[in-house]
């Protein structure tokens, strides 16, 4: 990929108009998530939570950032169809305008198909990951979990997604006590669970997630949350 390419023609991901990766007027239309109506997954329902019911148990709590919709699905859609490598900045900012940082957590990236991450020119979980660590201080621990099947889990459905999951990620060596999962997208929560699961087999005492977006049903707010910004 021409990053300089890239760089000189960069357009909104949202209207494509020509300047910042996205624009003031799409910026002020993220649907943010808000405070949390269950305190686990952060999701807009207290309980019962349906989300928290297909949650592995050791995955502690989930936080995001936006809902799945409007700019924010634009960006996802750049950052995984169109390979527009900034978005990761993007989605790092806002992460840390909205989600309180774990304090002394490891930031565990899940990891990508490397056959994907080399067509768009970045493992974005792991880009993520290394931004959201510099910006908190936090350590990075990309050598935990490996990719163990590359099949995407993108159009599979709820109970497919589970399965894959399952058998989709390794870990390696000894987990610290307290992880963070790191990744774009939470759709079903399988993928995070199966991370999840897997620290948990390797020494760590308690385990949560972050992504910049997660599917959700009802409508929320939006606007900018105080402190929002890209690197």
């Amino acid at each position: 990929m021409d990053l300089l390419a890239l760089v000189a023609d960069q357009r909104c991901v949202a209207c494509a108009a020509p300047g910042a990766l996205l624009c003031g007027p799409c910026r002020r239309l993220l649907p943010w998530l808000g405070p949390a109506g269950c305190a686990r997954c952060g999701g807009p329902v207290a309980r019962p939570c349906p989300t928290c019911a297909r949650l592995d148990p050791a995955l502690a709590q989930v936080r995001s950032a936006v809902r799945l919709a409007g700019p924010a699905r634009d960006a996802v859609r750049a950052w995984k169809d169109e390979a527009r490598v900034p978005v990761a900045r993007l989605a790092a900012g806002c992460i840390a305008g909205a989600v309180a940082p774990p304090a002394g957590a490891v930031l565990v990236p899940v990891p990508g198909a490397p056959e994907r991450a080399a067509w768009r020119g970045v493992d974005g979980p792991s880009d993520l990951a290394r931004r959201l660590a510099r910006r908190w201080g936090l350590e990075l621990r990309a050598d935990l979990l490996v990719r163990a099947d590359e099949r995407p889990q993108r159009g599979r459905s709820a109970a497919a997604r589970r399965r894959l999951a399952g058998r989709s990620f390794a870990a390696w060596g000894r987990a610290p006590a307290r992880c963070v999962v790191v990744d774009d997208v939470m759709t079903t929560g399988a993928t995070l669970s199966a991370c999840a699961a897997l620290l948990a087999r390797q020494g760590a005492r308690e385990v949560a997630a972050v992504t910049f977006a997660r599917v959700v049903t009802e409508p929320l707010g939006k606007g900018l949350p105080p402190g929002e910004g890209e690197e």
